[in-house]
């Protein structure tokens, strides 16, 4: 039996409305005239941490095709979409190691992309196919999610590699507008078996051509708090800590850190009171921790710790440290230098 999640979860990085609406803006459709009725509200887009729900997307994805009668919008959407449009997972795999580290990566936290895609790799007649399936009936949006998935990857590829072009894969019959796109893309092959694209096998120990190991290391730890952050497996205090975490002052209200939980903001209250805390606790808890580590770690001047932790005024983060502490932040640095 197939997952069905919940659609009206906010779990679509506003990245993807964000480029949807670059497109039909290039077609003459304005932004106020594309989100009439989806829900979405102009001002969550300009959230770049924000999210909205599947079902708005797929609203979005709908409305798109009825204002502009373009069937090729899952094309248009693929052929702008770089691997910086995927934020961290995409710059993890900007900077992967080998071809093999970037598929390892892509499978792992794909589901931070989407929740109605899953993916798999396997070597097969010397040929390595990466495969793609829905977790869940698409429907309309079907054809539209993969042609912008699959469009957006081969694009992709040459960064990552430079060498190998992939053959895709797709199981519907060649639609009329492909023609138009043929020279632009590599081979599409319709009416196949599986949704994907395959690669010489040598081509999984390829070097990248943007390889860096430390980048690649710093976006996957990104990635992993992100997936903490949305493992409701975790307590609601270790996911909302890790949610502030590293922020450096621009730490989202009570409202808005909900909305990044997946949860109401009434609940959200409920269950930090369950495990006996407050948002204005653990605000605090985190915003000390960082404080402490710059005065201890950096050569910054107070006035420029609490602009970064968000204080308009250096006396309040004075006197809030003071209280946090028992001491005023001067003394605690020099105590820690001593």
């Amino acid at each position: 039996m197939r997952e069905f999640p919940d659609l009206k979860r906010p779990v679509v990085p506003v990245a993807y409305p964000r480029l949807l609406l670059e497109v039909l803006d290039e077609q003459g459709v304005g932004a106020r005239q594309a989100l009439e009725s989806t829900g979405i509200a102009a001002a969550v887009l300009e959230d770049v941490d924000a999210r909205i729900t599947a079902l708005q997307f797929a609203q979005l994805v709908v409305r798109a095709g009825e204002l502009t009668g373009n069937p090729a919008l899952g094309y248009e959407m693929g052929w702008r979409m770089n691997l910086t449009s995927h934020g961290d997972l995409g710059q993890a795999l900007l900077a992967s190691a080998s071809l093999a580290q970037a598929l390892t990566i892509a499978e792992r936290f794909l589901p931070l992309r989407s929740v109605a895609l899953h993916m798999t790799h396997h070597i097969e007649a010397d040929r390595l196919h990466v495969v793609f399936g829905e977790r869940f009936d698409l429907g309309p949006l079907r054809r539209f999610s993969f042609e912008s998935l699959l469009v957006g990857l081969t694009r992709a590829g040459r960064l990552l590699d430079g060498e190998f072009l992939p053959q895709v894969d797709l199981d519907w019959p060649e639609p009329p507008y492909h023609d138009a796109w043929r020279q632009r893309l590599p081979f599409f092959r319709f009416n196949q078996a599986r949704i994907g694209f395959s690669l010489p096998a040598q081509s999984l120990s390829q070097s990248l051509l943007m390889a860096d190991r430390v980048a690649a290391e710093t976006a996957i730890l990104r990635c992993e708090r992100e997936m903490s952050v949305f493992d409701t497996e975790h307590s609601t205090v270790a996911r909302l800590r890790l949610l502030l975490q590293g922020r450096r002052g621009d730490y989202p209200d009570l409202e808005t850190a909900a909305q990044r939980l997946l949860l109401s903001a009434r609940t959200l209250k409920r269950r930090l009171q369950e495990e006996g805390e407050t948002y204005q606790s653990l605000l605090d808890a985190v915003r000390l921790q960082e404080a402490r580590r710059l005065l201890l770690r950096t050569g910054l001047r107070l006035e420029e710790i609490a602009h970064l932790l968000g204080y308009a005024n250096p006396a309040n983060f004075s006197r809030a440290f003071r209280q946090w502490s028992g001491m005023p932040p001067s003394v605690y640095r020099q105590r820690g230098d001593a």
